[in-house]
């Protein structure tokens, strides 16, 4: 037996850049175990590989806007385990079904997927360069308590020299509740800047996934309105996620009250306001992130890495 498989770089257009996972729609009524599918996690060893289900009925339903939306399920699974939630697997799921006229019609732009986090909407944005949408929950954020701040303090004075730290926040909505928010001051970048993950994600930890940032320096005299990340995953194998999209939807409603507040014209109408998100891991990535509500947007573009199979 044989599965094709497409490796996508997420949030990104450059070759050997942005985040890569390996997505593989599977074949329907699939009797696959979930051993088999962390297998070949381990087998692609990228940060996630994602499987998405095919539904009993695939023919397009209409939403209450009267526009029409297709159904998949979907999972997600690192070299360690299967998780909750996944931002650049989405994103590079989504863009593999869009590819596929015959699982959704040119004519749908809303794809809804079924995962462990509920469900989770994708959309074909018409912008230039073309880019999908993630719709994700919001993170949330608040203070940590003075233990888990005194907590975050000694595995970055352990793992990052010279750095000084800013905020310590965290999310008790799910599935937040395992991401720790390290914001630390701009004296010395992000970008490049040598960390000994293993000291940010100890064993038994209660936070195995680090969000690392900072706000983004102006460059040759131009504003830049958004901030700077590097995730850190130890505990689920991981020493560094390039480009995590889910961390992005953890910290977004944090970083838009740091840089901008929405703008109102009158009512309730608004400007939607977009923070422009740096993944400064060695890959990099960018990412547009759009607070709305109790959801955040987050949008960017893929490239095909390559296609293949994988003989079980």
């Amino acid at each position: 037996m044989s599965l094709k498989f497409t490796v996508v770089d997420a949030f990104t257009s450059k070759p050997f850049c942005g985040n890569p996972a390996a997505v593989i729609v599977l074949p329907e009524n699939h009797t696959l175990p979930d051993s088999t599918l962390q297998g070949i996690a381990v087998e692609f060893n990228l940060s996630e590989t994602a499987y998405i289900i095919q539904p009993t009925d695939s023919s397009p339903k209409k939403g209450r806007d009267g526009k029409e939306y297709v159904e998949f399920g979907l999972r997600w699974f690192t070299p360690a385990s299967e998780i909750q939630l996944c931002g650049h697997a989405t994103l590079a799921s989504a863009s593999v079904l869009y590819a596929d006229s015959s699982l959704v019609p040119a004519s749908v732009s809303e794809i809804r997927f079924s995962t462990l986090s509920g469900i989770l909407k994708a959309r074909r944005i018409n912008s230039t360069p073309p880019k999908v949408e993630l719709q994700f929950p919001s993170g949330d954020i608040e203070p940590a308590s003075t233990e888990v701040e005194k907590f975050a303090r000694k595995i970055v004075a352990e793992a990052m020299e010279g750095v000084g730290v800013q905020f310590v926040g965290i999310s008790r909505r799910e599935p937040y509740g395992i991401y720790l928010l390290i914001e630390i001051d701009d004296a010395v970048p992000l970008k490049g800047m040598m960390v000994d993950s293993g000291r940010l994600g100890p064993t038994g930890t209660q936070f195995p996934i680090v969000e690392i940032c900072q706000r983004t320096k102006s460059e040759a005299g131009v504003d830049v309105q958004g901030y700077d990340y590097r995730v850190f995953a130890f505990p689920l194998g991981l020493s560094e996620d390039p480009v995590c999209g889910s961390a992005i939807s953890f910290a977004a409603s944090y970083w838009e009250s740091k840089t901008k507040s929405r703008e109102y014209i009158g009512g309730d109408r608004c400007v939607e306001f977009t923070n422009k998100v740096r993944a400064v891991s060695s890959r990099g990535g960018e990412i547009d992130a759009i607070c709305d509500g109790g959801w955040v947007k987050l949008r960017g573009e893929t490239r095909v890495a390559s296609r293949g199979e994988i003989f079980l």
